[in-house]
C-alpha cells in the first residue's frame, strides 16, 4: 500500500517521516488526533533528493503489514494460552489464579520476544520512499498554489 508522508529530518538513506495528507484525514474532524505527532522512519534506497518538508509517497508492503501485526498482536495471544495450559498440566492443583499468573508471563514473554525480533529486523520492515510528491518549496510558495 502506497501512502503519503511528510519528511522531517533526514540522516543518510534513513529518513525521519511525519504522517501526511490521508485522504481518511481529510473527512475526520477529530480534535484528538495524534496523527500529526507520529513520527516513524523510512528508507530512501532509491536516493531520491529530499529536503526537509518535502511531501512523499511511501511504500509499505501488505504483506509485512499483515507480519508486523500478526507479531504484535497473535504471538503474545498464544503464547498467553500455551501459558495458561501448560500451568494446568504441569503445576499439580495448579488454581485458575496460579494458571492465569502463568498466562500473564507468557503474555509478556510474546510481547517481548515481538519487541526483540521487531529490533533485530528493523531495517527490513521499514516502508520505502518511492517518490517526491511536493517539494517543500512549493507547498510554501503562494503562486503554486493557486
Amino acid at each position: 500500500m502506497t501512502e503519503t508522508a511528510i519528511v522531517k529530518s533526514i540522516d543518510g538513506d534513513t529518513v525521519k517521516m511525519g504522517c501526511g495528507l490521508s485522504e481518511g484525514c481529510s473527512s475526520c474532524s477529530s480534535s484528538f488526533c495524534s496523527a500529526e505527532k507520529r513520527m516513524f522512519e523510512a528508507v530512501n534506497p532509491k536516493g531520491l533528493q529530499i529536503e526537509r518538508g518535502d511531501l512523499v509517497d511511501i511504500y509499505i508492503p501488505p504483506g509485512k503489514a499483515v507480519a508486523a501485526g500478526f507479531l504484535v498482536l497473535i504471538v503474545p495471544l498464544l503464547l498467553f494460552v500455551a501459558a495458561y495450559l501448560v500451568a494446568g498440566r504441569v503445576v499439580s492443583g495448579a488454581s485458575e489464579g496460579v494458571q492465569a499468573l502463568f498466562g500473564l508471563i507468557g503474555l509478556a514473554a510474546g510481547f517481548l520476544l515481538s519487541f526483540a525480533y521487531s529490533r533485530k529486523k528493523k531495517a527490513a520492515g521499514m516502508p520505502v520512499i518511492v517518490s517526491i510528491r511536493t517539494k517543500a518549496a512549493e507547498v510554501n510558495d503562494p503562486q503554486t498554489s493557486l
